[in-house]
């Protein structure tokens, strides 16, 4: 917040060098479904092309612009949120003597093949209904009706650079907080993303320098060695891990 007390909505991703990015940034009046939607249509208006994923909290208002406006792209839910979520409404098993099916309760986002998830989500919820938690068992089936947004075993095959969480953005806010307080002028607050953001821009660019000089260097195929000249190590070694992949995408379509 600033000294008007208006949100500050930031529309962030990775660069080609792995680094953190803002691509825009919106001070709305409120954080409503109609807000939402003015900014995405500003903001894909302005880079005329729709991103393939987005990956945010689970803000009611935002996910129902993307499902109704944007239904071609892909959209996930932070994990981080859903897992402190299922923490939030679950952790009185702790004192029923439960725990192991908290555990595997709030484990459940990061099963990674989809028949154990299928497996551990009925034995779950039948333990609930079991015990009698009827509010709890209902709360844990609305949030696998949204499993194909916060699940690895249900996640889409599309390259995410292996972000699932928001951890990035939020980053990012730390970074602005540090800077700017509740008293900030509106003025005050571009005249940081501006500064930040040249600052990000000289030190990718001092680092892609290095790696390029280092990876001429590297006595490689010729291929291999004009990537190594456009790309850092993180992307590259992306890349290497999606190519490997490849197959299972096709046979999957």
């Amino acid at each position: 917040m600033n000294h008007y007390n208006i949100p500050l909505i930031i529309y962030s991703g990775i660069d080609y060098a792995g680094k953190n990015i803002i691509f825009a940034v919106a001070l709305v009046n409120d954080e409503t479904e109609e807000t939402h939607a003015w900014c995405f249509h500003q903001y894909f208006t302005l880079y005329k092309k729709l991103p393939n994923l987005i990956i945010t909290d689970q803000d009611l208002a935002l996910c129902a612009v993307l499902d109704k406006k944007y239904p071609n792209i892909i959209h996930l839910l932070c994990q981080w949120h859903i897992e402190q979520n299922l923490k939030k409404h679950f952790s009185f098993l702790l004192h029923m003597n439960l725990a192991e099916l908290y555990r595997k309760i709030i484990f459940l986002p990061f099963l990674k093949k989809e028949e154990v998830f299928e497996k551990e989500y009925q034995e779950i919820l039948q333990t609930l209904q079991k015990n009698k938690y009827s509010k709890s068992a209902t709360y844990l089936q609305k949030v696998y009706t949204l499993k194909n947004k916060w699940s690895l075993s249900h996640a889409p095959l599309i390259f995410d650079a292996g972000i699932h969480t928001t951890s990035r953005i939020e980053s990012i806010n730390s970074v602005i907080k540090l800077y700017v307080n509740g008293s900030a002028e509106i003025s005050e607050i571009f005249k940081f993303l501006s500064s930040f953001e040249d600052k990000i821009d000289r030190k990718n660019t001092k680092e892609e320098e290095k790696k390029t000089s280092e990876s001429m260097k590297e006595e490689i195929h010729p291929l291999l060695q004009k990537l190594r000249s456009q790309l850092s190590d993180f992307v590259f070694d992306l890349h290497f891990e999606q190519q490997s992949l490849s197959s299972r995408y096709h046979r999957s379509k």
